[in-house]
């Protein structure tokens, strides 16, 4: 399947992941518009531990991979829990017997294409997004995650 048309000037797409406790959303996201190219989710499987997680993952970037050919510069993942500054996800609420997982190092390898992953607090990447999106002007605001156990961010520019 083509995702985009050949005659149009390609986009610069990333990859996105948002990691959830029953299911993983993938996404090819144009940088500069926020346009998503192309979506899909896939069950997370967490009940079957860290590498079924972490393999599902790698299926789903292996699709987007494999259905757009061009250059992507990079992979971003939201995911529950705390990301300490190594990348490691530490003890994620929605995923029982995750101690400090290097999720990041576990997925390169299993990639069809050797690409930079960015891994960060799921609460955090949308109040990112949030502030990044076209048209906002909000220097300051809360962001409420209502997922499977909540969280939430600020953001601000001091």
């Amino acid at each position: 399947m083509t995702l985009i048309s050949t005659t149009q000037p390609r986009p610069q797409p990333l990859i996105g992941v948002d990691v959830g406790g029953t299911t993983l959303k993938f996404g090819l996201v144009d940088a500069p518009s926020c346009d998503i190219l192309h979506q899909f989710a896939l069950p997370t499987d967490a009940e079957h531990g860290v590498d079924a997680v972490i393999a599902r993952i790698a299926e789903g970037v292996n699709q987007l991979l494999g259905e757009y050919p061009h250059p992507i510069p990079a992979i971003g993942m939201g995911i529950p829990g705390v990301v300490n500054q190594q990348g490691n996800v530490c003890y994620p609420p929605n995923f029982p017997g995750w101690e400090v997982v290097p999720v990041a190092k576990r997925l390169a390898p299993l990639l069809a294409r050797q690409l930079p992953i960015a891994v960060e607090n799921d609460a955090n990447v949308a109040a990112i997004a949030e502030a990044q999106a076209p048209g906002r002007n909000r220097p300051r605001f809360p962001v409420r995650d209502a997922g499977h156990r909540g969280g939430g961010a600020a953001l601000s520019p001091t």
